[in-house]
């Protein structure tokens, strides 16, 4: 890996992701890695694209993934940073070769920083009840986390925690159940902050169940409140998390809830009795013009929300989303609580977990692709040409300035001084200096 320069005082800071396409599936299936500073990368690309997309961030790293299947993968690839503070949370690993363990100190987790590469030695879940495995434990209508679909301990449930320290024993009693039962969209941002203290390498999102089941369809979340919501803790989650690797996995689809249970007495006797989700399953019977366009507007929110966090997903390329494979599983009955016919059962949480991870990051891949800067004067400053190179292709860079905020590369650059102070020249010769770099 190549140490970058300073340009014009600045320090210079990048990441990046690769991707390729195999014919032994059809469905577009990213796989994701990065390494070092770089963060994950996520951009949407279909099965037949084969070309190169640079993109980076100014202090290079980066990571990348094997495709699992021959599904299409992406990988992310690293540059060294130059010498930089270590994030809080992290601890740092003394010249005498001390091995890092990790304490709880004043309610802060400390431990080995995260891992870029292969399987993740931490990891943490954000989300609902549905996260929490309510209802699937010996109390009836009480969370059961031990029976999480994503940081479980259960062997049966084989849940993403449990697959991985099959893989990886570093991950052991690393894993972080931070979601909490009936949380919407717009409490996000409170677990988030929690997730970023326990500075892991995995973070699973799975949530918006909560912003569809309301007593009416007047109640569910606004689509664009659902979409600030989620991008304000995405970008809180990005910035307190810029080792992390982030999977976002679609809402399930509780319009085949109803279809599956709605001849069921008891399925029925409880969600009347418990005010289950009655902007979707009020009257399920009933075939009145009234309530057939209540449901489907319910299911038509449903995907618009997967819509929404799909989207937002790919605007930070350490994000992979779900590709839709959770809403598209066709569960039974069976994965369906027989107390309150609304959450996942036991074996739901075992599906749950077996469809999202076949659609998460290809944790086996541990080399990434390179990263370069390289500069040419121009009147009155430095331009910065970021690059990347990789056996397959390059699907985008993400780079920063000063440690301030990520942003996509698109077109070589001419960094501001540090008084920001418009650089003299620069922006007269950016069209001339993009022609020449094309």
């Amino acid at each position: 890996m190549d140490r970058l320069p300073q340009f014009v005082g600045h320090n210079l800071v990048a990441r990046l992701c690769s991707f390729r396409a195999e014919a032994a599936r059809t469905r577009v299936d990213p796989m994701w890695k990065s390494s070092e500073l770089a963060r994950w990368g996520k951009i949407p690309v279909s099965a037949e694209r084969q070309q190169k997309d640079a993109g980076y961030d100014l202090t290079l790293v980066g990571r990348r993934s094997h495709p699992r299947n021959g599904q299409l993968w992406r990988r992310c690839s690293p540059v060294r940073a130059a010498p930089r503070e270590v994030p809080e949370g992290m601890m740092q690993r003394s010249l005498s070769g001390i091995v890092a363990g990790f304490v709880v100190l004043g309610g802060l987790f400390l431990g080995p920083p995260p891992n870029l590469t292969g399987y993740p030695n931490s990891i943490a879940s954000l989300g609902d009840s549905i996260t929490r495995a309510f209802n699937t434990g010996g109390v009836p209508l009480t969370d059961a986390p031990g029976n999480s679909w994503s940081t479980g301990t259960r062997t049966s449930v084989q849940s993403h925690y449990v697959r991985i320290l099959a893989a990886d024993p570093a991950i052991l009693e690393r894993n972080f159940n931070d979601a909490k039962s009936g949380a919407r969209m717009v409490d996000l941002d409170a677990q988030v902050s929690t997730a970023t203290e326990q500075n892991v390498a995995y973070i699973t999102i799975l949530i918006g169940a909560n912003d569809l089941c309301t007593r009416t369809v007047a109640g569910m979340t606004p689509i664009d409140d659902f979409r600030s919501r989620f991008e304000q803790a995405m970008s809180t989650l990005s910035a307190g998390s810029p080792r992390a690797r982030i999977y976002v996995v679609s809402i399930p689809n509780v319009y085949r809830l109803w279809a599956i249970l709605k001849d069921d007495l008891l399925a029925r006797l409880a969600w009347r009795t418990l005010d289950v989700c009655q902007s979707l399953l009020e009257d399920p019977r009933s075939t009145d013009p009234e309530d057939v366009a209540r449901r489907r507007s319910v299911r038509q929110r449903n995907i618009a929300f997967n819509t929404e966090l799909a989207e937002v997903c790919a605007m930070y390329i350490h994000c992979r989303f779900d590709q839709g494979a959770v809403f598209e599983d066709p569960f039974s009955p069976g994965d369906v609580s027989r107390r309150d016919y609304f959450h996942p059962s036991l074996e739901g949480q075992r599906g749950l977990a077996q469809v999202s991870w076949a659609a998460t990051f290809d944790f086996t891949d541990q080399v990434p692709p390179t990263s370069t800067a390289t500069t040419a004067p121009v009147e009155g400053g430095t331009w910065v040409i970021l690059a990347a190179a990789d056996d397959v292709a390059v699907a985008g860079i993400e780079y920063r300035l000063d440690l301030g905020s990520w942003q996509r590369y698109a077109d070589p650059f001419c960094p501001r001084r540090r008084k920001k102070r418009p650089v003299p020249g620069c922006r007269r010769k950016t069209g001339t200096s993009r022609r020449r770099t094309s």
